[in-house]
C-alpha cells in the first residue's frame, strides 16, 4: 500500500522555511496528515506529533500537539533562541509507516528566527519581550520602554517623557527631544511653546510647539514668519501690514513737523 505523509496545510512543501522572532507564538501552523492523493486523512483523531531540534541551546514550547481529523494544530507554538538564524527542526510523529515496518512518519522543515522588533527587548532566554505597563492602570510615567533594538532590559519611563510601553514615547508638555531614537528630553526655555507628545499617534518625534501662538523650531524657540522673537523666548504677532505703513507714515509726518 501507499505510505502516509506528513505536510504543511498551507501551500508549502518540506523545504519551506517558517519565520518567527524568538519566542514569538505563531499565530498560525498546521501539519496534516495526508494519503498518496494528499488528501487529508480525516478519520485520525488519535495521533500525536512532536517538534524537536537537534541543538540543545534552542527550546520549543508547545512542541507537542494531538491530530484532530488528520491535522496537528501547533498555533501558540514558539521557538526561543538567538535571532538571525536559520534553524531545522523535526516534526516526528506516533503514525507508523506502512511501507517501512518499525518507522514512524516525520517531517523536515527550517525556521528563521527575525531580530526582536522596535520596543521590544531580547531576554538573557531569548525571548523577545515587549516593553509594557508596570500596572493596566498606571500612569504614563509608570510604563516601561526601550528605544535601543539592542538592549537587554526595559527602562523606567525617563524624565520629562510619556511613554505607552516599548518605543511609543514623547515629550510631556513644556519639554522637547530631538529624534525617534533619542530619550534625553530637554526642558523648553518657553515651557508654553511646547506642547509635547499630543498623543500615541504622534508623527512629531519633537513634540507639538504652539504653532497657533506662532513658536517653532528647535526647543519650540524659534518663531514662524509674521511673528517676531523677543528676549524673553517669547513670540509677538506682527501687527497687519496695513497698520504698518501707516505707522511708517505717522511717524514721517511727525518727523516733517518737527524739522518745519
Amino acid at each position: 500500500p501507499a505510505d502516509f505523509a506528513l505536510g504543511f496545510v498551507e501551500d508549502m512543501d518540506e523545504l519551506a522555511v517558517l519565520e518567527s522572532r524568538s519566542g514569538a507564538p505563531f499565530e498560525s501552523l498546521f501539519f496534516a496528515i495526508v494519503d498518496e492523493y494528499g488528501q487529508i486523512v480525516a478519520s485520525d483523531s488519535s495521533s500525536i506529533a512532536v517538534i524537536t531540534s537537534s541543538q540543545p541551546e534552542v527550546n520549543v514550547s508547545k512542541s507537542s500537539q494531538s491530530a484532530s481529523t488528520g491535522i496537528f494544530n501547533f498555533k501558540g507554538m514558539s521557538i526561543a533562541a538567538e535571532p538571525n538564524q536559520t534553524l531545522e527542526f523535526h516534526l516526528d510523529s506516533t503514525i507508523p509507516s506502512q511501507t517501512n515496518p518499525g518507522r514512524y512518519l516525520s517531517l523536515i522543515f527550517k525556521a528563521t528566527l527575525q531580530p526582536c522588533l522596535d520596543g521590544e527587548i531580547l531576554t538573557p532566554s531569548n525571548i523577545c519581550l515587549y516593553c509594557g505597563l508596570k500596572a493596566e492602570d498606571s500612569f504614563d510615567d509608570e510604563h516601561f520602554y526601550t528605544v535601543d533594538s539592542n538592549a537587554s532590559r526595559c527602562e523606567p519611563c525617563p524624565s520629562g517623557a510619556r511613554c505607552w510601553g516599548g518605543n511609543n514615547i514623547g515629550p510631556k508638555a513644556s519639554y522637547w527631544r530631538s529624534n525617534f531614537k533619542s530619550d534625553t528630553f530637554l526642558k523648553c526655555p518657553n515651557p508654553d511653546a511646547c506642547l509635547g507628545a499630543m498623543d500615541l499617534a504622534n508623527d512629531d518625534p519633537h513634540g507639538k510647539c504652539d504653532s497657533d501662538k506662532g513658536y517653532t523650531g528647535t526647543l519650540c524657540a524659534d518663531c514662524l514668519d509674521g511673528y517676531v522673537f523677543n528676549e524673553d523666548y517669547t513670540c509677538t504677532k506682527c501687527p497687519p501690514k496695513i497698520q504698518t505703513i501707516l505707522i511708517i507714515i505717522a511717524v514721517a509726518l511727525i518727523s516733517f513737523i518737527l524739522i518745519t
